[in-house]
């Protein structure tokens, strides 16, 4: 990566002129942004009894092979919830009734101190046409954000990974909850208020966590 940020500044002062669509990785290395090592347990003095909870949204093969990785690593350590796409689309009805079942059990295993991880169904569904397929999307966020409003315990910890384009991060259930984590599929992103309560260190690979 960084040799390609050479390559494109050396071409800039040539009078080369270059439009970039990219992920993360290019914006910090463009500005020489040296990678922040992951927050420790100990940094982080997560000292509440309740378990810890992660949200997965994003349905890209990457997270998709992440989630793999952390349930296989975690086993009796993390529970999964799975919130099925199709049932949150099929009506009102099934939506809260998934919603609702999803928050009893994780209701039950935060207060026991059990780590829990909600995620979508890992099987993409799309709409006929691209607006379609956003608003799909737009359903899905709207659930899981519903999930966290409803959410009685609070958790050790919130580590929530969704699309950047997403509106799930600039719904007030995370913006008004000092010291609970987000991580973004893209870039980073982080509420305004109390911005210097916030650190960064990486997660999942290149990701950020935001505290």
């Amino acid at each position: 990566m960084r040799a390609l940020i050479q390559h494109s500044i050396a071409s800039t002062l040539h009078g080369k002129r270059y439009l970039f669509r990219t992920a993360a990785a290019f914006v910090s290395a463009r500005l020489a942004i040296d990678p922040i090592p992951p927050l420790s347990a100990k940094q982080l003095d997560m000292k509440a009894t309740t378990g810890g909870l992660i949200i997965a949204g994003s349905y890209v093969p990457k997270t998709t092979a992440q989630l793999a990785k952390l349930t296989e690593g975690s086993k009796k350590d993390l529970t999964t919830v799975v919130l099925d796409v199709n049932k949150l689309l099929f009506s009102p009805e099934s939506a809260e009734n998934s919603v609702a079942s999803a928050l009893k059990k994780a209701e039950e295993e935060l207060k026991r101190g059990q780590d829990v991880l909600i995620m979508t169904s890992r099987d993409l569904v799309v709409g006929a046409d691209e607006k379609k397929s956003l608003d799909i999307g737009a359903t899905v966020a709207r659930s899981l954000v519903v999930f966290l409003q409803r959410l009685q315990t609070r958790p050790r910890y919130v580590i929530a990974k969704v699309s950047s384009t997403s509106p799930f991060p600039s719904i007030a259930s995370l913006t008004g909850c000092t010291g609970w984590y987000y991580i973004l599929r893209h870039g980073y992103q982080r509420p305004q208020h109390e911005a210097s309560h916030y650190r960064w260190a990486s997660f999942f690979g290149s990701s950020a966590v935001a505290l």
